[in-house]
Parts: structure tokens; sequence; C-alpha cells
């Protein structure tokens, strides 16, 4: 491949040579196609460098040594540029062959079931009535007093505990607009045909083990009035 390559740069060198000055012309393949190549500047190499090696989706890597006799001194802009058309190529085309139709998507689609979602309410209810609620626990702090923290990380959106009488882990998280990493979600859940509205504490970040647990709730002016809204939606009915 490198012999075609020298031969052709040359033969277009040489032409250019010989109408400008016949008695100029590079007698020699090689010298004349590395010269020819470093007196273009980027978009003629370029150009040049697309014409001998063209854009294909299953187009193999070019070697140095071939690149430097197109594009010489911009051989590596060259094939910076030919690899990003490469790319560009073969990610709009496996887009276009792994594509979907509409038409499958309509055939094929079915409603998703609900098991999930209630055993996942079952066990939320029973966490509720037990208060055994995994990963926390109570600690001493010299400066604010009791605080909840984690033994296991939480993954954003993964219920934390709930907001439940008067002395368990929920009522003892503290409050932090600023590092806040719990919010408060009023949810009805269903139990032997009752439903029960429970306040559910959730991850609203990944949060790890040994990490203090603050809660928001939207508050503006007075955490207790915020606090006795939601207290208040326990007792509401559905």
């Amino acid at each position: 491949m490198g012999l075609k390559l020298i031969s052709k740069v040359a033969m277009s060198s040489e032409s250019d040579s010989e109408t400008a000055c016949p008695s100029c012309a590079s007698t020699r393949y090689g010298t004349g196609a590395l010269s020819s190549s470093q007196r273009l500047d980027e978009a003629q190499a370029l150009n040049l460098f697309y014409q001998h090696f063209p854009v294909t989706v299953d187009g193999q890597s070019i070697k140095k040594k071939d690149r430097l006799l197109i594009a010489g001194r911009h051989e590596r802009y060259c094939y910076d540029k030919w690899r990003s058309q490469q790319e560009k190529m073969r990610w709009d085309y496996n887009w276009e062959k792994n594509k979907v139709k509409v038409e499958d998507v309509l055939r094929y689609w079915q409603p998703s079931s609900n098991t999930d979602t209630t055993k996942d309410n079952k066990a939320i209810m029973k966490l509720v009535k037990s208060q055994k609620w995994k990963g926390l626990y109570i600690a001493s702090d010299p400066v604010i007093g009791r605080k909840v923290m984690t033994t296991q990380t939480f993954a954003k959106g993964e219920v934390v505990c709930d907001y439940h009488e008067m002395d368990t882990i929920g009522r003892r998280i503290n409050h932090s607009r600023k590092r806040s990493n719990i919010k408060g979600q009023l949810q009805q859940l269903e139990e032997d045909g009752n439903m029960w509205n429970v306040i559910l504490f959730i991850a609203n970040e990944t949060f790890r083990c040994r990490k203090n647990c603050y809660l928001t709730m939207g508050c503006k002016e007075n955490i207790l009035v915020e606090k006795e809204k939601i207290w208040n939606g326990l007792t509401a009915r559905p």
C-alpha cells in the first residue's frame, strides 16, 4: 500500500512541478510525495487524506507511515478528523440498525404488573407497625443532643423510615435546610382492605454508612408549622 501511495502522490507532485517549472520535477517518488504533502495547508491535506483514505464504517486503522506520505506534518490533524468522522458514522449506523419500529413497540407492549408494588407496600406496612427499620441508630451529640445516623448505604429514592409516634427513630431525625438528605412524603398504603395514611421518609440523595440523617419538609418560616401539617395528614381519610 505504501508504494501505491508514494506513486500516486508523487505523480500529482510531478504534474504540479512541471506546470510551474518542468526542470524542477522530482524524479524520486518518495521525496516528491513528502515534499508535496509538506506544502499543503490543513484543509488541502485533509481533502487529500479523505481521497486516499475514504471514511467507512468498517475501515481499519491507517498506518502512520502511510498517513505521513499523504498528510505530512498535518498527519495527526487529518487522522483525528478521520477517526472522528468514522466514530460518528458508526454511531449513526448502529442507531439506525438497532432502532425499534413503532409498530413493534405497540404490538408487544403490555401494562406492567403491580405485584412488586403490592409486596413492597406490605413490607413497608410491617415495618411501620414494628418500627424495626434497618440501617439506623440513635446517637448522642454534645451539641445537638440525640441524632439519627446510618449503618448502611441508602440509595436515592429508597425508604429510610417513617414519621411515627413520639419517641421513634423517625421523630428523632433533625432538620436542616442546607444539609438535608431525607424528605417526607405522605402515602396511602392498603392493608386488608383498609387504607392507611403513612408519612415515609425518602432518601433524596444517595448517602453512605455513618452519615447523619437530616430532614427537609419544604419549610420556609417555621418548621413546627410544617411538622403539624404532615402529622395531621396521618389522621386524614382517603
